[in-house]
């Protein structure tokens, strides 16, 4: 009872130290003690070495798939705490035994490991720190990468598709590619290399059956050092009657128009670009389709086709950034009233955004006054305010016009009210 009592306000006491290194910095000690819960605790050899040099016998291969954090334990991740334990073991940040549970030995020994490799240490082994576990154990840092493979996104069934496997490697000799495409289909192939330079290798292939295919390609050199990586998924498609044959432009910024060229175009047709569905489609004829590219991150996006047709093929629109533009240009206003007299003010704002643009006034006698106006891309556009004052002075009315974005441009007029 009293050895149960002492090891409860012992891990108390320990808690404190290890979330704040959660929420603060990590721990820097790069060998971290035996793991300690609530259900077991396994023995520490207490000759075993502190040097932060230290190290097990090397380790094999070592992939995880699942995100593992403080609690997982083995029944959950099919065996990859253990695994994840192993390997921090063979590489000197662990000395404890594998326990199946990760707990707070693991988590200080996993901070190490990610501050070490210049990663986030987030004490979670998520796809970052999964990766760069796998190139420390597989060898893949300095004998061979995968350093890139271009590959369609979409396809028809019959539709030959090809897939080129860029890599780069120290090695002389022979490289051998092989592909399983998902299909049950195999493929390989092999390619002399000079030493430290890139090859590649080029694949075709076309799918019988519709669905999402993730090709694995594997590149492996003479002396059996292998790496593995999966290419972006391929939607192939039953043949349909709306097809994209081209779009007007392939890159471009938010808000831009687009004209999509190709057949079995209905009315009831909408168009998205990636998962979005884009605004302002206008349907010019069968063949033709006009859209505005939706305000999305930066990047690269299927543009496709939904309609009582079927779903079209995809092309890729590039979407860029472009600097905002959004200023009032010039204000229409009264340099004199009397007390009670309306005055109007006109602010004239100039802006590259489309969607709504939201005008405000502070009168300066606490009156404050909002408006909302809907402004076309690359256009200019106004807002008339009026407002008349019950005392004499001087007052700076200050507008304001802003998007939903947070971008915005203020200006003031000074007028003057007398009796």
């Amino acid at each position: 009872m009293l050895s149960t009592i002492a090891a409860k306000f012992g891990a108390l006491a320990i808690a404190p130290s290890l979330f704040f290194g959660a929420y603060g910095q990590p721990p820097q000690a790069p060998i971290a003690q035996a793991e300690t819960s609530h259900y077991a605790q396994s023995n520490v050899d207490a000759r075993a070495s502190s040097s932060a040099s230290w190290k097990h016998a090397e380790l094999s291969c070592t992939t995880l798939e699942h995100t593992l954090r403080l609690g997982s334990r083995d029944r959950n991740t099919d065996g990859e705490v253990s695994k994840l334990q192993a390997f921090l073991r063979a590489e000197g940040y662990l000395k404890s035994q594998a326990t199946s549970f990760f707990g707070f030995s693991t988590l200080r020994a996993l901070w190490s490991f990610q501050s070490a490799e210049g990663i986030r240490a987030s004490g979670i082994v998520n796809a970052e720190t999964q990766a760069k576990i796998e190139a420390v154990s597989c060898d893949t840092e300095d004998g061979i990468e995968i350093i890139g493979i271009s590959a369609p996104s979409s396809l028809m069934i019959g539709e030959e598709g090809s897939w080129t496997v860029d890599v780069e490697s120290e090695t002389e000799g022979n490289l051998h590619y092989s592909v399983i495409w998902g299909d049950e289909g195999t493929e390989s192939a092999s390619a002399r290399l000079a030493a430290a330079v890139q090859s590649s290798a080029t694949f075709t292939h076309t799918y019988d059956t519709a669905g999402t295919y993730t090709p694995k390609f594997t590149v492996t050199d003479d002396e059996g050092i292998s790496v593995t990586e999966a290419a972006a998924s391929v939607t192939v498609s039953a043949e349909a009657d709306v097809e994209i044959t081209s779009l007007s432009i392939t890159s471009g910024y938010a808000g831009d128009r687009v004209t999509i060229t190709g057949s079995g175009f209905a009315a009831d047709s909408d168009v998205y670009v990636g998962s979005t569905t884009a605004a302002n489609v206008t349907v010019n004829s069968e063949t033709s389709i006009t859209f505005t590219v939706p305000a999305l991150g930066v990047g690269s996006y299927d543009v496709y086709i939904e309609n009582e047709n079927g779903t079209s093929n995809a092309i890729r629109f590039e979407l860029k950034s472009k600097a905002v533009r959004i200023s009032i240009s010039s204000i229409d206003a009264p340099v004199r009233l009397t007390v009670d007299q309306e005055g109007t003010w006109t602010v004239n704002a100039d802006t590259n955004l489309s969607g709504n643009l939201r005008y405000s006034v502070v009168w300066g006698d606490e009156g404050m006054m909002r408006k909302m106006l809907n402004a076309d891309a690359t256009t200019q556009t106004s807002s008339t305010f009026t407002h008349s004052y019950a005392d004499a002075g001087t007052y700076k009315p200050k507008f304001t016009i802003s998007d939903g974005a947070g971008h915005s441009s203020s200006v003031s007029a000074t007028v003057v009210v007398t009796q």
